[in-house]
């Protein structure tokens, strides 16, 4: 089984809609597991949500980067850093 599945598609947000994803959505919660000895460079996915300072995250990903997987998927959780910006062009990988 991969790690990452399929999504799920709702076309339409409206009462009906917004119930179907909050389904979807607490069903897919349910099954995440935090492991606080998770190895990270066995992980396909791994996601950044640090504190939003540009230096810690700059250094995170140089450091995640190299114990990561070729094919692992590096995603960020920040809101006020701009990725295209800043981490794009410090990060060998997207």
């Amino acid at each position: 089984m991969s790690a990452v599945q399929p999504g799920v598609g709702i076309i339409g947000g409206g009462i009906m809609g917004a119930g179907i994803a909050e389904a979807a959505a607490r069903a897919a919660f349910s099954r995440i597991k935090p492991h606080p000895n998770c190895r990270l460079g066995e992980q396909s996915v791994i996601i950044e949500a640090v504190p939003e300072f540009e230096e810690l995250e700059l250094d995170l990903f140089a450091r995640v980067d190299e114990i990561a997987r070729p094919d692992a998927l590096l995603a960020t959780n920040t809101s006020s850093i701009p990725v295209v910006k800043t981490l794009l062009l410090h990060v060998p990988r997207p």
